[in-house]
C-alpha cells in the first residue's frame, strides 16, 4: 500500500491523521464522502488550534463558521490558512446536505488539506516541516495486481461432460403453453418488462420535488440578496445624513470659535489701550485719589497733587492731548473696519467649509 501524504501526523496528531487518511482513501471511490471527511478534518484543525494556542477554550463549542470568524478577528491566522478552511467547510456542507461534489473538487480540497496539515504540524505542534511534496493519490485501477496464470485443466471426455451437465439440471421444468401455431413457448422466452407505472410516477414526483426545492432555494437566495442590498443602501443613506449633520455643526462650531477668539483679542487689547489712556490722561486725579488714603505725615513727605498736576501739564500740553485724541478716534474707526472685514471673512470661510463637507458627504 503506498504511503499517505499525511503520514507525518501519525505520531504527533493521530486523530487528525486518521481523518485525513480516510478522506484520502475515499478520493476516487466516493468524492462526496471524501469532501465530508475533509469538512471534519477542517473542524478538527481549528479545534486543535484553540486547544493549543492562547485563545478562549469555549470556542471549541462554537460552529466551524463562528470559530473561523473569531479566529479571523484575532488576526492570528493568515488568509492562506483561513481561505482553505472556509472552502473545505462550504464544500463539506454541500456534500452533507445536498450530496454534491465532484472528483475535481475533492482533489482540490485534499491538496488544500495537505497545506493546512503542514501548518498544524509546524505552527501548532511546533515541529519542523516534513520532507517531500504532495502526491496526488492514484485511482485503484491504475495499478491492478498481477495474478498468476491459471493452471490448465485436463480435458474430459465428451460423454462424461454431458452426463455431468444432465445431472446438474433441475428436474422441474417451467410450465409451457401452446401458441397459436402449436409451438410450445416457455416463460423464459418472454421479454423482460420495464419499470411499471408506479416506478415512473415516483421518479417524476422525485424530480418535481427536487425542482421545487431548487426553486425555493433560488427564491430564498434572491430574497437574502435583496435584503442585504437594501440594508447596505439604508446604511449608506444614514451615513450620508450623519456625515452631513456632523459637518454642518462642525462648521458652525469652528465659526463660533473663530469669532470668539477674535472678540477675546479685541476686548483684551481694547481694555489695555483704555487703561493706558486713562492712566496717561488722568495721572493727577489717580495720584490724588491714591494718596488721599495715606496718613497725613506720609502725604507731607511725597509731592503734592498740585506739583504732579503742573508736571503733567508740562509733559502733555493741550495740543498733544488733542493729537492723541484724534489718533485714538482714528484707531477706533480702523478697529471697527477691521472687525467688519474679519466678520465677513469668517462668514465666507464657514460657507466654504460647509460646501467642502457637503462634497465629501456625497
Amino acid at each position: 500500500m503506498p504511503a499517505s501524504n499525511f503520514d507525518f501526523l501519525a505520531d504527533t496528531d493521530p486523530e487528525l491523521h486518521d481523518i485525513a487518511t480516510s478522506a484520502e482513501a475515499l478520493l476516487h471511490t466516493d468524492p462526496v464522502a471524501c469532501l465530508t471527511r475533509l469538512r471534519a478534518f477542517a473542524e478538527q484543525c481549528t479545534k486543535t488550534y484553540v486547544r493549543e494556542q492562547s485563545v478562549p477554550t469555549h470556542w471549541i463549542e462554537l460552529t466551524q463558521f463562528d470559530r473561523l470568524e473569531r479566529l479571523e478577528a484575532t488576526k492570528k491566522l493568515s488568509r492562506t490558512i483561513l481561505n482553505p478552511l472556509h472552502k473545505m467547510r462550504r464544500a463539506g456542507n454541500a456534500a452533507v446536505h445536498n450530496n454534491e461534489g465532484t472528483l475535481r473538487d475533492a482533489k482540490q480540497q485534499l491538496r488544500d488539506a495537505h497545506k493546512v496539515a503542514i501548518w498544524v504540524y509546524t505552527e501548532v505542534h511546533n515541529q519542523s516541516a516534513p520532507n517531500g511534496s504532495y502526491r496526488m493519490p492514484e485511482p485503484p485501477s491504475a495499478s491492478p495486481a498481477v495474478s498468476p496464470p491459471a493452471a490448465p485443466q485436463p480435458t474430459k471426455p465428451f460423454a462424461e461432460t454431458e452426463t455431468k451437465n444432465a445431472a446438474s439440471e433441475p428436474v422441474a421444468r417451467p410450465p409451457s403453453s401452446p401458441g397459436p401455431s402449436g409451438v410450445q413457448h416457455t416463460t423464459s422466452d418472454r421479454p423482460e418488462q420495464g419499470p411499471g407505472i408506479g416506478a415512473r410516477t415516483k421518479e417524476r414526483v422525485a424530480q418535481a420535488a427536487a425542482g421545487f426545492q431548487q426553486g425555493v432555494r433560488n427564491v430564498w437566495q434572491s430574497i437574502k440578496q435583496g435584503v442585504a442590498r437594501a440594508r447596505q443602501g439604508i446604511q449608506a443613506l444614514l451615513a450620508w445624513i450623519y456625515n452631513g449633520i456632523r459637518a454642518f455643526f462642525s462648521a458652525v462650531w469652528r465659526g463660533i470659535c473663530a469669532i470668539g477668539r477674535f472678540i477675546k483679542r479685541v476686548l483684551k487689547w481694547t481694555t489695555v489701550a483704555i487703561a493706558i489712556g486713562l492712566f496717561f490722561f488722568y495721572v493727577p486725579t489717580i495720584y490724588g485719589t491714591v494718596t488721599g488714603w495715606l496718613p497725613a505725615e506720609t502725604q507731607e513727605a511725597i509731592p503734592a497733587v498740585e506739583a504732579v498736576q503742573e508736571t503733567h501739564e508740562r509733559v502733555l500740553p493741550p495740543e498733544s492731548r488733542t493729537w492723541v485724541k484724534e489718533q485714538a478716534a482714528m484707531g477706533w474707526e480702523t478697529a471697527k473696519m477691521q472687525s467688519a472685514a474679519l466678520w465677513e471673512a469668517s462668514v465666507v470661510r464657514v460657507e466654504a467649509i460647509w460646501q467642502e463637507t457637503e462634497s465629501a458627504a456625497e
